[in-house]
């Protein structure tokens, strides 16, 4: 009996000490805000661009601007919208891309660094950048984020999504080890101040996103250091008592 408590009591501390750790994510977007063109949704029936801004909450920096390209012909109609906490790019039938940027208050389309030197790290509580994918219909999509510092301080990773629904880790180590940089070195990861998401999967592609946060890698989730007193501490006790039983 002694031993299933002592048991239990571990794995309700460790548990503790994961969500602990976990709670520590910094929000780059939940997509609670929706777009501000055309009531929450582009629309593109031929070749061309489009560009929206959107200002609200859930956003890192507070303003998310979106880029939605379509390089098909005329006929083909290219969609992204924001809606209900999620975001969505539709092809249709055409080919489309839709490029999302973070960069602080500046509201141009071009890069503005305005995030204020955002530590992505968040003093060592995380190590990755979670993307959470609600859906996507093609094997040969992919997900390319750019973080950057200034200009001449940027590093880029990417992934191929699977159809359905999957989740995506970018650790912070492999950003410091990618090889697509920028033409001074890498990021730093202390003082970002842009990031960039290219979405893009040729044809017929959609791809539904519900919220892009660092995290810590949930592979790799360990207790705190006070969660791990707290279990020493619980387990001599009640080692403790199951000595004074024997006794």
């Amino acid at each position: 009996m002694i031993r299933k408590v002592l048991l239990g009591t571990a794995s309700v501390l460790m548990a503790g000490g994961m969500a602990a750790t976990g709670a520590s994510a910094l929000i780059i977007d939940d997509f609670s805000t929706g777009l501000s063109v055309g009531g929450g949704v582009i629309i593109l029936t031929g070749p061309g661009s489009a560009f929206d801004l959107s200002v609200g909450g859930g956003i890192l920096g507070g303003d998310r601007e979106l880029t939605l390209v379509n390089s098909g012909p005329d006929s083909n109609v290219v969609s992204a919208n924001a809606i209900g906490g999620s975001f969505q790019h539709n092809n249709g039938s055409g080919a489309g891309t839709s490029l999302l940027r973070w960069d602080g208050t500046g509201g141009g389309d071009g890069l503005d660094f305005g995030l204020g030197d955002v530590d992505l790290t968040e003093g060592g509580a995380n190590d990755s950048v979670q993307i959470n994918v609600l859906s996507a219909d093609l094997t040969n999509s992919s997900v390319t984020m750019t973080f950057y510092t200034d200009i001449d301080h940027f590093s880029t990773v990417g992934v191929n999504i699977p159809t359905g629904a999957s989740t995506h880790f970018f650790l912070l180590s492999d950003i410091l080890a990618s090889l697509v940089i920028g033409p001074n070195g890498g990021v730093d990861l202390l003082r970002v101040n842009a990031i960039d998401l290219f979405a893009d999967g040729g044809e017929n592609f959609d791809l539904s996103m519900d919220f892009i946060q660092t995290t810590l890698d949930v592979t790799e989730d360990v207790p705190e250091p006070a969660s791990m007193t707290l279990l020493g501490a619980g387990l001599m006790g009640l080692a403790g008592m199951a000595r004074r039983r024997k006794a």
